[in-house]
């Protein structure tokens, strides 16, 4: 219930800024005085303010898109990864191979709890866990080959893509637009929204609808933005589908 009602504060101050500062160049433009050819410069600014403003947000947007796939396809990757590591246990003998079994599913649980971690704190401890995890598997894994060479190469290359795609996942997660990005697109969306308003007001029409439409798709844009870059903490989240249908079709042996 936190995450919505700050996502929808976050939606309402950007709409509340976007007005706000679209109204303060309205006032601003209602007491100016220029003449025809000036506000027929001051269009050509608009525009370019305006387009200026469109290639930020589609860059952003872009990228933001492209790092949220990426997310997602590694987290079904690492999914695979696990499921093929699982399999490939059947290879080694007892005791090794119910082991490496039981661990790889207290992994995919550990992972679970991390895909749903919120708190700093918590998905460090998660990591520690996992991290651990890595090493014991990997050392039982060594055992198990020891007694038959001839699968190696079956078993450990798997076993491994596991412990990489963890990292490979953490440094997705860490990856998001520099706040000094974000604050740049704030600030164009404010230049822009007073630009327009400056506009309003020297033709003495409010064009409500038009206005509020515009700074309605504007806020939407930046909010939808900011929200693909943070699927762990936004409305907008990564679908763990893939890890929790793995951890279902494991069975716990003995």
């Amino acid at each position: 219930m936190v995450i919505p009602l700050i996502e929808l504060a976050i939606a309402l101050g950007l709409l509340g800024s976007m007005w706000f500062s679209m109204e303060v160049g309205r006032r601003i433009g209602i007491r100016a005085k220029l003449g025809g050819t000036e506000v027929a410069q001051l269009g050509t600014m608009q525009g370019a303010i305006l387009g200026i403003l469109a290639l930020l947000l589609g860059l952003s947007f872009s990228g933001a898109t492209t790092r949220f796939v990426e997310r997602q396809d590694v987290l079904v990757r690492e999914a695979n990864s696990i499921g093929t590591a699982y399999l490939r246990a059947d290879l080694l003998g007892s005791p090794w191979r119910e082991s490496i079994k039981n661990h790889l599913r207290d992994y995919t649980a550990a992972r679970i709890e991390l895909f749903d971690s919120v708190r700093r704190e918590e998905a460090m401890m998660i990591n520690a866990r996992l991290q651990g995890l890595h090493a014991e598997m990997w050392s039982i894994a060594l055992e198990g080959v020891a007694e038959n060479q001839g699968i190696t190469n079956a078993v450990l290359p798997p076993l491994n893509d596991v412990i990489d795609l963890l990292a490979t996942r953490n440094a997705s997660a860490r990856r998001h637009l520099p706040s000094l990005v974000v604050g740049l697109l704030f600030a164009s969306a404010l230049a822009a929204m007073g630009t327009v308003g400056y506009g309003l007001g020297l033709t003495k029409n409010r064009h409500r609808f038009a206005a509020a439409t515009l700074c309605l798709l504007v806020s939407v844009s930046l909010w939808t933005t900011i929200d693909l870059d943070f699927p762990s903490v936004g409305l907008i989240q990564i679908n763990d589908a893939p890890l929790l249908e793995l951890h279902a079709s494991f069975v716990r042996t003995p």
